[in-house]
């Protein structure tokens, strides 16, 4: 097998010359230009490949960003994922996924996995959504001074946290449908704890339809895990039932619960948008393809993974060690599924 040192006697030069050469460390360490050009030729013309591998060995140091995801099989998550590997290639390094999916309620087996992970020693960690000893991760990630990058999440102790800007995107929800006359408005949201997204962006509803002086009946509010439709289904068929005041629009906090609310709404044969309007949160490709095709709060999960992979290039130059926050915004994406109330309701 070829080593370096074939190629300092091929090249005419030292053994510490190639090595800064074909190591990328020329920014360091000055290098004559014509001297790292025969370099790179003389590699080239006998065939030499660098050992990444042991080079890693000597200085301690990988060139692999691990990403931590409970929530792989969803569109947000592999968005994010495929951004962050291509910014993380222009840097000369790799994205490793690590599916936590099949990980669950284990503490101590989550624990293994992740001191296994950091026996590697990552370049750095990046997170999508919290799981369960995500404390316990970054601590000892801290540790052993390797940065983490927590997206579309709040976790109090992650060197940087990457997330939307969601009381600015239910802002810009509930604007839109009062634009379009819209008074009273429900909200759909799954199970409201601390810190998830769903309580944030219940809470910035709250906010927006207080700012804008509109109509807040509890009764239209509907918070339930968004992969019970049959629950669903009977929260509206019992508030669209009689003649009590009910809303004619409603807000998601995301839009795989938007969907299932499209779907319930649909089967008790209320239209979408004629008798209710719906907007979603996230963007996903999926509301596209529905009929009519959802008005959504669009998230650039895009964005979040280039930006996570950015933070850990600046930490490893030495550029940022601070806590950071970065906010990314939002943009209404307009589908079919929004229209001014009828008259009637409207009043």
């Amino acid at each position: 097998m070829l080593t370096i040192k074939d190629v300092a006697k091929e090249a005419g030069v030292s053994f510490s010359t190639v090595s800064v050469v074909l190591g990328n460390r020329t920014s360091k360490v000055t290098i004559a230009e014509k001297t790292r050009a025969k370099v790179l030729e003389c590699a080239a013309r006998i065939g030499y490949r660098r050992n990444a591998l042991a080079s890693q060995m000597l200085t301690g140091k990988t060139n692999i960003i691990a990403m931590l995801s409970e929530m792989v099989r969803y569109e947000f998550t592999f968005r994010t994922i495929a951004a962050a590997s291509t910014e993380a290639e222009l840097h000369g390094y790799y994205v490793k996924l690590v599916n936590l999916q099949e990980f669950t309620g284990d503490t101590m087996e989550r624990r293994r996995l992740f001191d296994l992970l950091l026996e590697q020693r990552p370049a750095g960690i990046i997170i999508k959504n919290r799981f369960p000893e995500l404390e316990y991760l970054i601590r000892a990630a801290k540790e052993c001074k390797i940065p983490v990058a927590v997206l579309d999440d709040v976790v109090k102790n992650a060197d940087v946290l990457i997330v939307s800007d969601d009381e600015e995107g239910i802002s810009r929800a509930v604007s839109y449908l009062a634009g379009f006359g819209h008074r009273r408005i429900g909200f759909f949201s799954d199970g409201l704890k601390e810190g998830k997204f769903s309580q944030i962006r219940f809470t910035a509803f709250q906010k927006a339809m207080r700012t804008q002086n509109l109509e807040q009946n509890p009764a239209w509010n509907c918070t339930l895990d968004y992969y019970h439709n049959q629950k669903i289904r009977e929260f509206l068929a019992e508030l669209f039932a009689g003649h009590k005041p009910k809303p004619t629009a409603f807000c998601c906090a995301s839009d795989l619960i938007a969907l299932r609310v499209l779907t319930s709404l649909q089967r008790l044969g209320i239209r979408v948008p004629e008798e209710v309007s719906l907007i979603g949160y996230g963007g996903i490709h999926f509301t596209e393809l529905t009929d009519p095709s959802l008005t959504t709060v669009f998230q650039n999960f895009e964005e979040m993974g280039q930006y996570g992979v950015k933070y850990i290039m600046d930490f490893l130059n030495h550029k940022t060690k601070e806590h950071v926050q970065q906010i990314i915004p939002t943009r209404i994406l307009e589908g079919e599924s929004v229209a001014a109330p009828n008259r009637g309701e409207r009043e």
